[in-house]
């Protein structure tokens, strides 16, 4: 037996596991991540016993649940050299492994199967899509009559009402074909009449909240909460793989439940407008809102786990801080990043899935990720996206490490865009050993900042669904860019081929922020808190580079204006003005030989909508200047001005680049080349990027990985096409592709295209591997190994 395996851990009674340990690097990571493993109040400790073994000492909260203690997944842990050597073993860790889940509503009127026969069709259906795991359906009252479950209509046995044990039969057969049943649980919407009247959320008034047009939101804090976990107790009865539950919701509610909390927290009654609250109270009523999801995931997981210790759980979405917080009762996270077309796609931010799995990854603490996708655009359900749409929610979700949910429709299973996601189930499936555990190489990583969107006074939704929005505070900043910033630098970074993280700041302050990250990008993270600021200069000083744009900084944690930048002595730059603008007339110059100007058209470039007058020091050099402002159209051009527009400073053994200014939102709303390239221009100066591609101009994205099995696996996203909704991509090629290989890497001879199922010969010098792709359609995998 492997040394460094962990075997059975006694956990505290009525409490769910957190999540198992992947792997750690150090015995104090060991130590750190087991007690993230056990229940809360067990304490253990991690020794060092030889080079390659740890043991585990479990000093107290041995009490039994059940009598029994509860078996953990194994996994394994090598301290050698100190190198990280994480292994999938055995099927119960077969969550971290690629999942390819098959949404719960492929048919609305769907006849529930009886018979083995009938019930052996279903699955072997399920399979030959490619699906190796599913949300079962066990409640299609939903999609009956008025919206919401019939709490009573159930398909398991339970003690409030079912009309059928139909789970009882179906699970025998699923299982023995290795489907795996994850069970889908609705926990946000029922109808009005099934459910006692405290159970829903309400107004200040006390009127229901009615979402999906009729159908009420019930409450994750109050009545439902108990109720809920009986159910999920009679779920664990079931030998189910999990259960995946549709909410809780984070919501503003005014039933007794939450203004009594309210009153206990506050010592003074819930207003009817949460706005209207003391800036300073913000964090409290954050802690409020979150508490009501988090109490609810623990109850339910309580319940489940009493009979099924080891059936998974997660949830729909939810913020950043329940993402974080979940940690001890959730094995998955997940997001709507393929729930499209609530809107005309034209207009739609293209990247949702990319952008989804990216975020997820740093919020998941070493928990599965799933990115939730939809074959039909969200207005018209019933109409299924063309090949192109589906191609680019399937890339970008497996390119940036997470797993695909799909619904696909029975009556357009011969769509080119549902036969396209038969091909990409199998390639994961075949591919699994480079796609299991993975991390990225990305040596740069944007911050992605909660405070900024919440201090904006933005309505948090995780797509265009409005059941997923909540009451926004009021705006604490002057000139809110972050959303807009963000998706600008992430859809100009994207679109010129640069791989890239994403970030939050509790990864920053918990030194959660992995070490081969060189670059930090902060896009208009005006409110920064004196930690996290000295965090960054820290960063800085000991070598990292940091690019930031517009108000970085010049705001507290309450969205308090600054005198100065917090970053002034880092960017080389203070603050000498107001902001300047709105602006649709003026430019900018380069006006000085600089890396910035490489590949662009001209030296004079279109000036953002806003930015802020800055004073370099004397040490900085400032590439780029501001034209004076243009009178009017049809006017002489002005001079240029003295203001810098972008400010490049050398702080300790760092590089720091300001651009005061929404270039970023620029980019986004104009789609201008040269203030792409002049984004990428920047990135690349401070941190090179580990995969450049020839011949793909602005239409290839590229993340690079490396799979558990040793492997580095770049994947290549093709965004050439027509107006969106895009029916396919238009090939590209030859391409030649340039990989920095990771320091020890042995040479690779081949590369192994997934999707063309062919081989290319690699050439190696130094570090850099290269080969030519010879077509790129919509996607492609490169496995060297």
């Amino acid at each position: 037996m492997p040394l460094g395996l962990f075997h059975v851990l006694p956990l505290i009674a009525n409490r769910p596991p957190r999540m198992p340990i992947a792997s750690a690097t150090h015995v104090t990571d060991v130590e750190r991540r087991l007690r993230e493993c056990l229940f809360n109040g067990v304490e253990c400790r991690a020794k060092r016993r030889a080079s390659r073994k740890i043991v585990v000492l479990v000093k107290k909260g041995v009490d039994m649940l059940n009598g029994g203690g509860i078996i953990l997944p194994c996994f394994a842990v090598s301290t050698q050299h100190g190198k990280e050597n994480s292994s999938i073993m055995s099927d119960k860790l077969w969550w971290q492994q690629p999942l390819t889940i098959l949404a719960h509503c492929y048919e609305i009127n769907q006849a529930v199967p009886h018979g083995r026969a009938a019930i052996e069709r279903l699955v072997r259906w399920k399979l030959s899509l490619g699906f190796n795991a599913e949300h079962l359906f066990l409640n299609y009252t939903m999609l009956q009559g008025t919206g919401g479950d019939d709490a009573k209509a159930y398909l398991f046995k339970n003690d409030y009402g079912y009309q059928e044990d139909w789970l009882a039969e179906y699970l025998p057969i699923a299982n023995k074909h290795g489907l795996r049943v994850i069970v889908y649980f609705n926990c946000h919407w029922f109808k009005l009449d099934t459910l006692p009247a405290d159970y829903y959320t309400v107004d200040a008034t006390g009127t229901p909240k009615v979402i999906y047009g009729d159908g009420g939101e019930v409450c994750a804090r109050g009545p439902f909460r108990n109720w809920s976990e009986k159910m999920g107790k009679a779920l664990g009865r079931y030998p189910i793989a999990g259960v995946f539950l549709d909410g809780p919701m984070k919501d503003t509610c005014w039933c007794p439940t939450c203004r009594a909390e309210f009153q206990t927290r506050f010592g003074s009654p819930m207003p009817d407008n949460l706005a209207k609250l003391a800036p300073d109270s913000r964090p409290a009523l954050e802690d409020f809102l979150v508490a009501a999801p988090l109490g609810y995931l623990e109850a339910f997981a309580r319940g489940l786990r009493k009979h099924n210790p080891m059936a998974i759980l997660f949830c729909n979405g939810g913020s950043a801080r329940q993402m974080r917080d979940s940690l001890p009762w959730t094995q998955m996270v997940g997001e709507e990043g393929g729930f499209i077309g609530y809107a005309p796609l034209s207009g739609e931010f293209p990247f949702n899935a990319g952008r989804a799995a990216k975020e997820l990854e740093c919020r998941a603490r070493g928990r599965g990720r799933i990115v939730y996708c939809d074959c039909g655009f969200k207005k018209y359900d019933y109409h299924a996206h063309p090949k192109g749409e589906i191609a680019r929610m399937y890339s970008g979700t497996i390119a940036n490490g997470a797993n695909v949910w799909f619904l696909p429709w029975r009556s357009a299973l011969k769509s080119p865009g549902l036969q396209l996601a038969r091909t990409f189930n199998r390639l994961i499936c075949t591919h699994a050993d480079s796609l299991a555990n993975g991390e990225s190489l990305a040596e740069a990583a944007i911050l992605h900042s909660p405070l900024n969107v919440e201090l904006a006074g933005a309505v948090q939704a995780a797509s265009g669904d409005d059941v997923h929005k909540r009451e926004a505070l009021a705006r604490r900043l002057v000139a809110p860019r972050h959303g807009p910033e963000f998706n600008g630098i992430y859809a100009a970074l994207t679109r010129s081929g640069y791989s890239f993280d994403t970030v939050e700041e509790d990864m920053l302050l918990a030194g959660e922020l992995p070490g081969r990250i060189k670059l930090l990008i902060l896009p208009a993270v005006g409110a920064i808190g004196d930690p996290v600021a000295e965090y960054l200069r820290r960063f800085v000083a000991r070598g990292g580079r940091l690019l930031a744009t517009f108000d970085s900084g010049l705001f507290d944690e309450h969205g308090d204006r600054r005198a100065n930048y917090a970053l002034a002595d880092v960017f080389g730059a203070d603050l000498a003005g107001e902001m300047q603008g709105p602006s649709d007339l003026d430019y900018l110059a380069i006006t000085g030989k600089t890396p910035l100007a490489t590949g662009l058209s001209q030296a004079l470039l279109p000036c953002p909508e806003h930015w802020w007058l800055v004073k370099a020091a004397p040490s900085a050099k400032c590439p780029v200047h501001y034209h004076e402002k243009m009178p009017r159209r049809y006017a002489a051009l002005p001079p240029v001005s003295a203001n810098p527009a972008v400010v490049i400073h050398k702080f300790g053994k760092g590089l720091s680049m300001f651009i005061p200014s929404s270039v970023g939102d620029l980019s986004l709303k104009f789609r201008f080349p040269d203030i792409r390239l002049l984004l990428k221009n920047a990135a690349c100066l401070l941190a090179p990027p580990p995969v450049t591609v020839v011949g793909g101009d602005e239409f290839v994205e590229t993340t690079l990985r490396c799979g558990a099995n040793g492997a580095v696996v770049a994947h290549l996203i093709n965004w050439a096409s027509g107006e969106r909704p895009a029916s396919r991509a238009i090939p590209l090629g030859p391409l030649g592709v340039n990989i920095r290989l990771p320091a020890g890497f042995v040479k690779p001879r081949v590369a192994r295209l997934a999707m063309a199922k062919r081989e290319v010969r690699v050439t190696v010098k130094g570090r850099i591997a290269s080969f030519v792709l010879p077509r790129l359609d919509e996607y492609e995998m490169a496995i060297l190994q």
